[in-house]
């Protein structure tokens, strides 16, 4: 593999720093259970209700992977995540909108909750909702989707300058903004001389409510003030 190539692919695991990219028990279905819903429940630590969740809810997850292990080791914010997502829910069918910087897939991509979740570490996963109307949550995912579709790359340079690129956790910020008006994050995260989306403005009211934390999510903070 060429040199630039082999940095560029580097990068792109490394970029979750704030953005790359659960594990969720029920001991049985609940009753009237979506296909979805039973397949979710089969992953093991799985104890919140997929049923509960909305369309524009933002999940997080830290990877079982090495590269999760060093985003988590080099994020200046300490917290224990590596990726961020937005659930799509079509049909009783949940989806999460996300994008990684994948040699062979660097784009938006849609995939089943429950493969956002199988191959991530105990205790990690974490749910948060933005803090408006459902008509606005449902913009949020649309937008979302809407990146989707374009399929928009990821952005190995990791910057806010390109909308057409986008890095994990700026697809979130960025899906917001595009929907509302709204700024969320707008103190932005340096990192090694660029300025980036951390994952702690989306544990902060009043923009965003906890809708489920496993042990090792963030504490949520109820105010948007940064101590």
């Amino acid at each position: 593999m060429p040199m630039k190539t082999r940095t560029k692919f580097i990068i792109a695991f490394v970029a979750g720093i704030l953005g790359l990219s659960a594990v969720l028990v029920f001991s049985e279905p609940p009753s009237g259970a979506s296909p979805e819903d039973a397949k979710i429940s089969q992953l093991q630590n799985v104890k919140f209700n997929p049923r509960e969740l909305q369309s524009g809810d933002l999940v997080f997850r830290n990877g079982d992977s090495f590269m999760s292990d060093r985003i988590v080791a080099l994020s200046p914010e300490g917290v224990k995540l590596s990726h961020v997502g937005i659930i799509i829910r079509e049909e009783n069918r949940l989806y999460v909108v996300h994008i990684i910087g994948d040699h062979f897939k660097n784009y938006v991509r849609k995939d089943s909750l429950k493969s956002f979740v199988e191959n991530s570490v105990p205790e990690h996963l974490c749910v948060t909702r933005y803090s408006g109307s459902n008509q606005t949550r449902l913009a949020i995912a649309e937008t979302a989707l809407n990146y989707f579709r374009e399929r928009r790359g990821f952005d190995y340079d990791m910057t806010l300058e390109s909308e057409d690129e986008l890095f994990c956790t700026e697809l979130a910020w960025r899906a917001v903004l595009d929907a509302t008006g709204k700024d969320v994050s707008p103190e932005k995260v340096p990192w090694r001389g660029k300025i980036l989306i951390g994952f702690m403005p989306f544990f902060r009211g009043p923009h965003f409510e906890p809708v489920y934390l496993e042990k090792k999510c963030p504490v949520f903070q109820k105010s948007a003030a940064i101590n």
